[in-house]
């Protein structure tokens, strides 16, 4: 099975190096193909050579990534974008949701956590860590 080609937009570039590096030493199947570390510089270079994935944090300078998911996917439609973030209001997890997000996790999450998201979304699913997953079911009860 071919690596899934991943690009991180995150502005904290020792937490960016951290999972580039996690990617590179574990054989984990990810290969991260890039590291923006802002939306715009992100928002320009991904439509070129677009990874299957993008772990997006929210609060960027600048344009944030709540935007940037938005305006990414109507560029690169089948682009899976996860949120990885320390945000987890109702507003945070919601608005990243309608933009495109097809996944929220938090950086807490620990490096394999995020391997097996980006397993999952690949592969269709929605993945949140747990304490988001309770606030979106608890939304609609």
């Amino acid at each position: 099975m071919p690596p899934i080609l991943t690009a991180i937009i995150e502005d904290d570039a020792p937490f960016a190096r951290m999972f580039e590096q996690h990617f590179k030493r574990r054989g984990s199947g990810i290969d991260c193909v890039a590291v923006y570390p802002n939306a715009e510089e992100a928002l320009e270079k991904i439509p070129l050579h677009p990874p299957e994935v993008a772990l997006v944090d929210i609060n960027m300078p600048g344009m944030n990534g709540i935007e940037f998911i938005s305006r990414i996917r109507a560029l690169c439609p089948s682009l899976i974008c996860l949120v990885l973030t320390t945000f987890d209001d109702d507003t945070s997890v919601f608005d990243a949701l309608k933009a495109g997000a097809c996944g929220y996790l938090l950086k807490r999450s620990s490096p394999d956590e995020i391997v097996t998201a980006i397993e999952q979304a690949v592969a269709g699913g929605a993945p949140m860590s747990p304490h988001i997953a309770r606030q979106v079911v608890g939304f609609f009860h």
